[in-house]
């Protein structure tokens, strides 16, 4: 098990705790906080289940302040469905998530592409904006350039960061966005 910490530079946090799961995949327990436009905190938590490879299989998340929900699930090859079984087929060929703003989802496609130094790919995740759970279809662009360092572009807005990670794939330092408290 994992516990992680995040402190954002717009003054949320993001709390994460990774555990291995039955079968060998991984459970992921998060929440993130966030101050809004307005002076109105939003907070989200939300749990991931991913298979041995780091495939998303299962995603809920909930803003509990208005009820906000998104139950999802997938078959790791890039299938998804909604909880009561209805298909998405705006997502096809995704099999990673990304939720708007939080750190820990980078280590999705880190840990499951396995790129040496100096390789990238481009692949497409099933992006959800928050607190809204909208899901729609990003494609994103990642750049080993270094043991420790990753580049993240989204292809559509051209923005790019570098996130120095640890040998977990844990984001330690994500410019412009947060930078880990601490870890155990």
């Amino acid at each position: 098990m994992s516990e992680v910490m995040w402190r954002r530079e717009d003054g949320g946090v993001e709390h994460v705790v990774v555990s291995a799961a039955a079968g060998g995949g991984v459970d992921v327990d998060g929440v993130v906080v966030w101050p809004g436009d307005r002076g109105e905190a939003h907070r989200v938590r939300y749990t991931l289940r991913c298979d041995s490879a780091w495939r998303v299989r299962e995603l809920r998340a909930e803003a509990p302040e208005d009820g906000t929900m998104l139950h999802v699930h997938a078959d790791g090859e890039g299938s998804w469905r909604s909880f009561d079984s209805v298909g998405l087929p705006h997502l096809d060929g995704c099999v990673d998530v990304d939720l708007y703003a939080v750190v820990f989802t980078n280590t999705l496609p880190v840990r499951r592409l396995g790129l040496e130094v100096g390789e990238s790919r481009t692949i497409d995740v099933a992006y959800v904006r928050l607190p809204s759970m909208a899901v729609e279809r990003m494609q994103q662009r990642y750049t080993r350039v270094a043991a420790d360092v990753y580049r993240y572009q989204s292809v559509a807005s051209g923005f790019t960061a570098d996130l120095r990670v640890d040998a977990g794939g844990l984001v330690v330092d994500y410019p412009g966005l947060a930078r880990r408290m601490w870890a155990r």
